[in-house]
């Protein structure tokens, strides 16, 4: 299997005899070619794992969840403990996910350099066929292992469609928008702060996160570089470009990398793929979804289905990430209304003075924002309660749902603290013109995690959803100057708890200052004398 282009590889390379030469070591072969290391490889309690001198390199978990790093001298795993990458495909289709192991192999060859490991299973619901193939490859001049993933999935057509329950659909051509199918989503080993808090490891949850950013090249020379924002594109209907670019897929011999100036990184390389590839972040963990666009044909167009992908994995030294980044054009993700977010932190009063988009790159993964829920969501520059900032809701038509700014980085894995069983004070100055509804303050403690995809107190045809879930503050109408509303909540068990700032009817609102203060712990209701 091919590793990545040679002048890419070149880079690389020279970047680690110049981190070897700045620390003292030298430059002679012997000294930049390190012999095969001692690998073993074993099978136990249906996985996989490859140990370097007893230490953990790759596993391959229920020989489904992989993770694997470069050398055990460093933490940069691609895969996490806690999240291996699922090798089943369309992880996220209820349908057709999972896969069923039906065997496992390995090889270990010290002469070639290189050691093997091979599943072979199938999906749980029809009939089907998963294989993968994960090569290790020594680079001695680096001292460490690269990586090479290959798989395939074929079943029945009609078996797909029959089961899967993920219609996701790409950019329309010619009126007819393809349909994708997800082959590999990948966690990040301390690439967010919410990965890090979640880390098994309670040592690392204090730990800052790393990669600055993520990169990408279709032809290893140019290269565009996007910051790592913890924004959702179900919210308010965009293009939100650092999430996904539908626009400009990637083909084989497509780079994309995920960088970090002090500690190296990863870069990829599409060697093979069945249809051009769409690189998706997660919002919450920036964990990487690589989708297939257009890889599922018609309906009855043709009798099986067969989908195949290759991508390589070399890690990057901290000099070489250094230069990339430097050299990388930012993505425009500045312009438009997409990113005009305020930040959002639990512990500090809102007063939106400052977006999203007007921090570094650098630093937009250590903050979180304000969601709005459609275009008449925006920040107001000019009117504020005691500075010239605020968010507003501007409506001109009715309509049955309510429009509204949400917080939903409330708990424990976004902010490490727990919230169940506390009660907390929200409160907010609030300003309306010839609203025709309540304006008002709410929360929700929702009972599972998908429903960030909604962000709201009703449904279109203005059904609460959820009715037991919610609280909400006194309500304002009308024309009114700046107000204080105030509730209390109790926070939910779930750390999936949601604020929002909302807007029934026509008319405009204005909400500044917004605060949520600790109470304390829920007191115990009293007993009978």
């Amino acid at each position: 299997m091919p590793g990545l282009a040679p002048a890419l590889l070149a880079a690389l390379v020279l970047a680690g005899c110049a981190a070897a030469a700045s620390s003292g070591g030298t430059l002679d072969s012997a000294a930049t070619k390190a012999a095969y290391p001692n690998i073993q490889i074993r099978e136990a309690d249906g996985s996989s794992r490859v140990f370097w001198d007893g230490q953990l390199l790759v596993e391959l978990k229920q020989n489904r969840f992989m993770r694997f790093r470069a050398t055990p001298l460093d933490e940069n795993w691609v895969g996490s403990e806690k999240s291996g990458a699922d090798l089943g495909w369309t992880e996220r289709d209820e349908g057709t996910k999972g896969m069923v192991v039906l065997g496992a192999s390995h090889e270990n060859d010290p002469a070639r350099g290189i050691f093997v490991l091979k599943v072979r299973g199938k999906k749980p619901q029809f009939d089907s066929r998963i294989d993968v193939t994960l090569t290790g490859t020594w680079m001695p001049q680096a001292g460490k292992f690269k990586y090479s993933l290959w798989t395939r999935f074929q079943c029945p057509l009609e078996s797909w469609y029959e089961h899967t329950k993920f219609f996701q659909r790409g950019l329309a051509v010619d009126g007819k928008a393809p349909l994708w199918t997800e082959v590999l989503d990948y966690c990040i080993e301390g690439v967010s702060i919410p990965e890090r808090l979640g880390s098994p490891d309670r040592a690392k949850r204090n730990e800052p996160p790393m990669y600055e950013w993520f990169v990408k090249s279709h032809d290893g020379q140019n290269w565009q570089k996007w910051p790592k924002v913890h924004i959702p594109y179900p919210v308010r209907p965009g293009s939100y470009i650092t999430i996904r670019d539908l626009a400009h897929p990637s083909g084989v011999g497509g780079y994309y990398g995920f960088l970090d100036k002090a500690r190296g990184g990863w870069m990829t390389r599409i060697e093979k793929t069945s249809s051009p590839v769409i690189f998706e972040l997660c919002w919450t963990y920036f964990d990487v979804h690589a989708y297939l666009q257009g890889a599922i044909p018609p309906r009855n167009s043709v009798k099986d289905l067969s989908l195949e992908f290759q991508q390589a994995f070399e890690p990057v030294e901290a000099g070489r990430c250094r230069e990339i980044i430097e050299q990388a054009a930012e993505i425009p993700w500045r312009t438009g209304k997409d990113y005009r977010l305020p930040l959002f932190s639990m512990d500090k009063e809102s007063r939106f003075d400052k977006l999203i988009c007007d921090l570094p790159g650098e630093e937009t993964a250590n903050h979180y924002v304000w969601w709005a829920s459609s275009d008449e969501c925006d920040r107001d520059d000019a009117v504020g309660f005691d500075d010239h900032y605020s968010v507003t809701i501007k409506r001109d038509k009715p309509s049955p749902m309510p429009a509204g700014w949400s917080a939903g980085t409330l708990g424990p894995c976004f902010t490490g603290k727990r919230i169940g069983n506390r009660r907390f004070l929200l409160s907010a100055m609030v300003k309306t013109a010839n609203c025709t509804g309540p304006v008002r303050l709410a929360h929700a403690s929702p009972p599972n995690e998908v429903y960030y995809a909604r962000f709201k107190t009703h449904d279109r045809d203005g059904t609460v959803l959820e009715p037991d879930i919610w609280t909400y503050s006194p309500s304002v109408t009308g024309t009114v100057d700046w107000t204080p509303i105030s509730m209390e909540f109790t926070g939910g068990r779930g750390g999936r708890d949601f604020v929002v700032l909302e807007q029934h009817g026509t008319g405009q609102s204005w909400f500044d200052n917004v605060k949520i203060e600790d109470l304390g712990p829920v007191k115990p209701e009293k007993g009978p004398p």
